[in-house]
């Protein structure tokens, strides 16, 4: 959802009502890439996902802007302790596809699977099962890449402060490029 035009880069969100002139986006492919970017950048940065949060937070004006959807792989599927860990461009959608197979299933989700991880996490995004509570509660880790390019790992009980701040942070500390979840069996 970026468009470009003469001396000109807009990003918009998905009701297409924020359009937000950035100064460069970037597609990164590895976490490499991102630290580099974010230690050369002087201004702010802003960093969008699948788009779909809605009020203009998905960019920032002037901002070098990581635009996460080709971040989108799958690092490690532990059937065993049903875990995934995962780059925070992939959406639910890819993640459920791809551990059909091993009869799991995403323990905690929102409604929509075409929201990115990352998306889903920086927003604070509720849970849509009865019991489960919000997404936050399947999340047993993240690895962040803080304003300074230090990369640093993040759970409930490590570095719980960098965990919660970027939780619902909206990218304010860093950029979460990957995040280990809890999975569970494929039943109704």
């Amino acid at each position: 959802n970026f468009v470009y035009t003469p001396n000109k880069l807009i990003v918009n969100d998905v009701t297409q009502l924020n359009p937000i002139n950035v100064s460069q986006v970037v597609t990164p492919l590895s976490i490499e890439e991102i630290t580099q970017h974010i230690k050369e950048s002087q201004g702010p940065i802003s960093i969008g996902g699948g788009r779909y949060c809605q009020g203009g937070q998905t960019a920032y004006l002037n901002s070098l802007h990581f635009d996460m959807r080709s971040f989108n792989k799958v690092i490690n599927l532990d059937v065993e302790n049903k875990e995934i860990t995962v780059q925070t461009g992939i959406t639910w959608r890819d993640i459920q596809q791809y551990i059909d197979q091993h009869h799991l299933s995403i323990k905690i989700m929102q409604t929509y699977a075409n929201f990115t991880v990352g998306g889903s996490l920086s927003v604070n995004v509720h849970g849509r099962y009865v019991d489960e509570g919000p997404l936050v509660h399947s999340v047993k880790q993240i690895k962040l890449i803080l304003a300074n390019g230090e990369t640093t790992l993040a759970s409930p009980e490590e570095n719980s402060d960098l965990f919660y701040a970027a939780i619902g942070g909206y990218g304010g500390i860093g950029v979460i490029a990957e995040a280990t979840l809890a999975l569970t069996n494929n039943t109704k």
